[in-house]
């Protein structure tokens, strides 16, 4: 109840079983999904459609926007939650731009109604279906399943909601939602088992995606955070040789030039995502230092209910029947954000 997945699987059923009837192939339908928030560029839906025909095996492919911003709300809501909407507009370019032969469905994207015919649909019974799509494709298509990307970007919604103590709930909420997206490591490890027809080469890719996207991902900040505090604490011996001195040193040197990275990632991001006009200069600096957001996030939003999460599927808990749908609480006297 209340999530897109089973929604669009018993709608798309039916469309596809209706158009058959007309005598139609489903071949012939390109089929977008899109959050209720997103307003895609005027040229979004055209682009898509020319790369779906300018594409070799057309249909062992999804489509999607690789500039996917909050840009319909984004100065209204909170900075730690500003931060984390900003970061994943630059994560979800770097994927596709760096690491495209692994990037899977989230959020929108384009695929032949074929596709969606060939893969049995969407799973209607849990919450992360964009996701499982990809991985249930994957499996399906024996390994030849990716994405193509436009770089015409969408505009969505960041995290919102009436109050300031609200809104950091609703950010939880929706990434402790989020963190049931583990659920595709275990379907994918079956689906693998089960399919012989994989190649090698093929598996060691998706179980090495798989653990960096599920997992190392996740806890990386904590291993460089307190990973060596936590060695000195509970062995004496790592305090005996040289390492346990030059690792802290060497990890120093690497934050500082990630604190440094942020200036060029920062002008970026302001060209991908303007900021208001007739901004005053302190505003402008206070908005790189907003950077440091992303840090706490990652050790907070960005950790604790994926953890939960987690540790709910290892419990052998399920997810509430009516799944968690995020707000979408209209702010009185506060436009959406101007989209070009």
């Amino acid at each position: 109840m209340g999530v897109k997945g089973g929604n669009i699987n018993w709608a798309t059923r039916h469309f596809t079983r209706k158009i058959k009837e007309r005598g139609e192939d489903s071949k012939d339908y390109l089929l977008f999904t899109f959050d209720c928030d997103q307003i895609p560029h005027k040229k979004y839906m055209s682009a898509i459609t020319y790369k779906f025909f300018s594409s070799e095996s057309r249909y062992n492919k999804f489509y999607s926007s690789a500039v996917h911003t909050f840009n319909n709300n984004l100065w209204r809501v909170p900075a730690l939650v500003r931060g984390f909407s900003t970061s994943l507009t630059l994560v979800v370019l770097h994927s596709w731009t760096v690491l495209k032969k692994s990037k899977d469905t989230w959020s929108s994207y384009a695929v032949s109604l074929k596709t969606v015919e060939d893969v049995n649909y969407w799973c209607p019974d849990i919450e992360n279906d964009d996701t499982a799509f990809y991985w249930n494709a994957k499996v399906r298509f024996d390994g030849d399943f990716s994405g193509e990307e436009v770089y015409i970007p969408t505009y969505n919604d960041a995290v919102e909601n009436e109050s300031y103590i609200k809104n950091h709930r609703s950010l939880y909420k929706q990434q402790h939602r989020w963190g049931w997206g583990i659920i595709v490591f275990p379907i994918t490890l079956a689906g693998l088992y089960y399919n012989e027809k994989i190649p090698l080469k093929k598996r060691l890719r998706i179980l090495w995606t798989l653990f960096d996207n599920q997992l190392f991902f996740l806890t990386v900040v904590y291993l460089i955070t307190f990973g060596i505090p936590l060695l000195n604490f509970f062995s004496k011996i790592f305090l005996e040789i040289p390492i346990s001195y030059n690792i802290p040193r060497l990890l120093g040197y690497i934050l500082l030039g990630a604190t440094l990275l942020n200036i060029p990632i920062v002008i970026l991001r302001r060209n991908i995502i303007p900021v208001p006009e007739n901004w005053p200069w302190w505003r402008h600096i206070w908005d790189f230092i907003e950077t440091g957001a992303i840090m706490v996030n990652m050790l907070t939003f960005g950790f604790l209910p994926y953890v939960q999460a987690q540790t709910e599927l290892l419990l052998g808990m399920k997810p509430k029947k009516k799944f968690n749908v995020m707000e979408k609480v209209v702010i009185k006297g506060s436009p959406r954000g101007k989209v070009v």
